[in-house]
C-alpha cells in the first residue's frame, strides 16, 4: 500500500507541472493576442521587427513603381490595405516636391539586412547618386503613433475608424505569404551572373 501512495505523490507534481505549463502558454497566448490587438490599433513598440528602409539619394523623379523594382531585388514588398506596395517617397511639406528620400516597407524582416547590404552603395539609375540605405528607425511623436492617413474615394471607413474587412485584410495577407513562398531572389540578377559562366 505504501508503494502505491508513494506513487500518487509523484503523480501529484507532474499535475503541478503540467498546470504550470498550461498556465505559462496561457499567458504567452494572452501576450501573443495583445500584440496583435495593438498592431490592429496602430500602436507602435519600439521592441517590434523592423521590416523597413530608409532610402536616401534618390533622383527626384523617382516612382513608387521604380522603387518598388529596385528594392524587390532583396524581398517580398508588403502590400497596404488598398493592395498598393508600402511605399513611401518623402516631398517638402512646402513645395511639394520629392526630397530625394524614402521609406520602403518589406513583408519579411531578412529582407531589410539583405537591402541594406546590396542596395547601400548602389546607383538607382546608372550614372545616378549612391544610395544610402539603412533600416528604418521610427520615433512617436507628441506620445502617440499618428496612422497612416486614408487617401482617395471611397477610403472612409478607415476614417472613422472602423477596421478593414477581415476577409480583405486575410485575403491580402495570403496573397503576400504566397508571393514570399515564390520569391526566391531570382530578380533577373542571378540569372545574368549565371549566364556569364
Amino acid at each position: 500500500g505504501e508503494g502505491e501512495a508513494g506513487g500518487g505523490g509523484g503523480g501529484k507534481s507532474v499535475d503541478v507541472a503540467k498546470r504550470d505549463s498550461a498556465v505559462e502558454k496561457a499567458r504567452e497566448r494572452q501576450r501573443e493576442l495583445e500584440e496583435k490587438q495593438k498592431q490592429r490599433e496602430g500602436w507602435f513598440d519600439g521592441s517590434k521587427i523592423n521590416t523597413s528602409v530608409y532610402v536616401k539619394g534618390l533622383p527626384a523623379d523617382a516612382t513608387a513603381s521604380e522603387l518598388e523594382t529596385f528594392f524587390a531585388k532583396c524581398g517580398v514588398i508588403k502590400l497596404d490595405e488598398w493592395n498598393e506596395p508600402r511605399i513611401k517617397i518623402y516631398t517638402d511639406s512646402e513645395t511639394g516636391k520629392p526630397k530625394g528620400d524614402g521609406l520602403v516597407t518589406y513583408l519579411k524582416a531578412p529582407s531589410v539586412d539583405l537591402a541594406c547590404q546590396i542596395l547601400d552603395g548602389a546607383q538607382f539609375r546608372p550614372g545616378s547618386h549612391e544610395l544610402d540605405v539603412s533600416a528604418a528607425k521610427f520615433e512617436m511623436k507628441g506620445g502617440t503613433y499618428s496612422k497612416k492617413k486614408a487617401r482617395g474615394p471611397g477610403k472612409a471607413a478607415t476614417v472613422a475608424g472602423k477596421a478593414m474587412d477581415a476577409k480583405l485584410k486575410k485575403k491580402i495577407f495570403e496573397k503576400q505569404e504566397k508571393k514570399a513562398l515564390d520569391w526566391g531572389g531570382d530578380d533577373g540578377w542571378s540569372r545574368a551572373v549565371n549566364q556569364g559562366d
